[in-house]
């Protein structure tokens, strides 16, 4: 795992969990970071306002890039900057559905 992942996993902690007993927001002084793996992140959250402490581990699963179509080359890219360039209308219409 590398440094950028951890420091979007600490974002998402912090933007999205609470005290399971208080429902507070975790701050940055609240959040340890106890292990730190490939795979996994382990965290602690000491919640200051009510004093419970909160174990908890995150796995990072590895997913394929999905295609969402075919590959756009070079060639492609300038086809369409070229019909832009001599297009002469409305762009609306070259995308309503027939």
């Amino acid at each position: 795992m590398n440094i950028k992942l951890l420091k979007a996993l600490i974002v998402n902690i912090k933007n999205n969990f609470k005290c399971p007993k208080c429902n507070k927001k975790i701050s940055d002084s609240e959040l340890s970071l106890l292990k730190f793996g490939s795979k996994t992140a382990h965290f602690k959250n000491s919640c200051k306002k009510c004093k419970k402490k909160v174990k908890f581990e995150i796995q990072i699963l590895e997913r394929k890039a999905q295609s969402l179509g075919p590959k756009v080359t070079a060639d492609d890219v300038l086809d369409v900057k070229n019909f832009l360039d001599n297009f002469e209308g409305d762009l609306r219409d070259l995308f309503k559905k027939k």
